[in-house]
């Protein structure tokens, strides 16, 4: 079974290049982000203590503590989540090969396997690019309502992706795997093209 990995950091337009190479190369699109929820319902406190905590957590616990403790949690967590994102994408019996993408598909887990890594490619929005597209997600709002101070709560939340976006681009970097800085100068057609050939889709 073939898959393909798209990671990066939110708000680089993973998920839209996904659908598209979905579309043009009939692939089935595994987005790891969908597995989310039912992984915190279902994590064992003794194997992902991380994702268990967060079933207990409260909106300021999780938008206010410092920077630096989030950034430490979403690594954790998506480290916590890899072996259960392996899990259902061994489990995939559709026929065809698989795009898997999301940020939890972090270059460090990713590597692990040589043959991963050589259909492997992740994406990151410049600061400015991620905050200016954020902002016109509908819900956003939303995700912050019981926050104390959601306004903080959201600089928290653009400084931790931000944080985020630098560890993928420093463990991509230092482990020579492809990665693509996305600041809207290029054109999404161009940017799925680049990934195409990069994951060899195109060859």
């Amino acid at each position: 079974m073939r898959i393909y990995w798209l990671g990066g950091s939110p708000c680089s337009g993973k998920s839209t290049i996904a659908e598209r190479l979905t579309l043009q190369y009939n692939l089935t699109y595994f987005r790891c982000d969908d597995s989310l929820t039912a992984h915190i319902a279902s994590s064992d406190p003794r194997h992902q203590p991380t994702l268990a905590r967060l079933r207990t957590m409260t909106s300021d616990e999780i938008w206010l503590e410092p920077v630096a403790a989030q950034v430490e949690r979403v690594i954790a967590i998506y480290r916590e989540e890899f072996s259960l994102l392996l899990a259902e994408l061994q489990a995939l019996h559709t026929g065809r090969p698989i795009l898997a993408e999301g940020a939890a598909l972090m270059p460090e887990l990713v590597r692990q396997d040589p043959t991963w890594a050589a259909h492997a490619v992740w994406m990151v929005p410049t600061p400015v690019f991620q905050r200016e597209h954020y902002r016109q997600r509908p819900w956003v709002a939303g995700v912050l309502q019981d926050c104390s101070d959601p306004v903080q709560a959201f600089a928290n939340w653009m400084a931790r992706d931000e944080a985020y976006a630098i560890y993928v681009t420093q463990t991509a970097i230092a482990a020579g795997l492809p990665l693509l800085q996305v600041d809207g100068s290029q054109t999404m057609d161009v940017n799925a093209t680049w990934v195409a050939s990069q994951l060899g889709l195109a060859d």
